[in-house]
């Protein structure tokens, strides 16, 4: 998010990937329903179609979750008409113990433009303090 913009709702110029992508949201906010398992990238996964109770970007999410590892492996975003408006696509690496991301690919499904944020030179337990992770902390 560069400085001075808008909250968390706007996305960056030429990306498909929002702030509010990236929220994980509590399983209380959600309705979940159990879909039929598939497998993504070579991944076998547990699928789970999630509906928000309250207001949300989306109408509603599928995503895919591997059955290995438990991280997720793809996300579909669904409009209010029940369009396919984008999917979200992540590959992993493992860190020590951490999974971290290696690569997410967001292909927006009306204009099928790609957007591709790779993740490199990651370091972890560094030291820093907590509060330093908080939402204003990282708005700033």
């Amino acid at each position: 998010i560069q400085p001075g913009r808008p909250h968390h709702h706007d996305k960056e110029p030429d990306s498909d990937l929002l702030f509010e992508d990236m929220r994980r949201r509590r399983v209380d906010q959600d309705e979940h329903r159990l879909l039929e398992e598939e497998t993504v990238r070579g991944e076998p996964c547990y699928v789970i179609e999630n509906r928000p109770k309250g207001k949300s970007l989306y109408a509603k999410t599928i995503t895919s979750i591997s059955k290995n590892d438990g991280t997720l492996r793809k996300i579909e975003y669904f409009s209010n008409d029940r369009t396919l408006l984008k999917t979200q696509t992540i590959d992993w690496r493992q860190i020590d113990h951490y999974f971290v991301w290696k690569s997410s690919e967001i292909v927006n499904s009306q204009s099928s433009r790609k957007t591709i944020v790779e993740v490199t030179d990651v370091k972890l337990d560094t030291g820093l303090p907590d509060d330093q992770f908080s939402e204003r902390a990282l708005r700033r």
